[in-house]
């Protein structure tokens, strides 16, 4: 593989590895309030019934795939064009490089998060397709939606950087047991 299919695939890899772990811990925490709504008379949470629940997983779940994809990319970006990995690097820089990208992926998350509040703060109107289509932007939510992503800022860094760190290490080994990977020379010079 050349250097930038596999710069391409780690990423890829850790935004399979994230989704997986959010999606196991969406699907837990239906579990827990189901089995809550279920036995324990909707203790825990504001459901009624366990039915009311369910049709809320399926945006739970895009919601999760969005950050995981918005993490890769930014771990792609950094592996990428900001600190790349290769195989005759110290241990400490693949670390630190390691780390940068997990940095790169909690802004990318970040960026995503306001995004989405800014389009979710539009307000169409009353009559949306009727004669007064009148959008506004709701500045109460935008305060919020951007004190949330600017609060949850930290929590992707920490939660991923084991995760990053880790494929770096393995993008690092796996650079130095195939040294074909190396960027081929310019075939222009190559050939002359």
């Amino acid at each position: 593989m050349r250097t930038t299919r596999v710069a391409v695939v780690t990423p890829a890899l850790v935004a399979c590895v994230v989704f997986f772990q959010s999606g196991i811990l969406t699907l837990y925490g239906y579990g827990f309030d189901v089995l809550s709504v279920a036995g324990l008379d909707g203790a825990p949470s504001n459901f009624q019934n366990s039915q009311q629940i369910l049709p809320l997983l399926p945006g739970i779940l895009f919601s999760d795939l969005i950050t995981a994809a918005a993490f890769g990319a930014g771990v792609l970006v950094s592996l990428r064009f900001v600190r790349s990995i290769g195989a005759d690097l110290v241990w400490k820089r693949v670390v630190l490089r390691g780390v940068i990208a997990t940095a790169v992926g909690a802004v990318a998350i970040l960026v995503v998060r306001l995004l989405e509040t800014l389009l979710t703060a539009v307000q169409v109107g009353p009559f949306p397709f009727g004669y007064s289509f009148t959008p506004s932007l709701s500045a109460g939510s935008v305060q919020v939606g951007v004190a949330n992503a600017l609060g949850e800022l930290i929590t992707p860094f920490v939660d991923y950087i084991p995760l990053v760190v880790l494929a770096c290490v393995f993008l690092k080994l796996w650079l130095a047991a195939h040294p074909a990977t190396a960027p081929a020379k310019d075939r222009a010079s190559a050939s002359a």
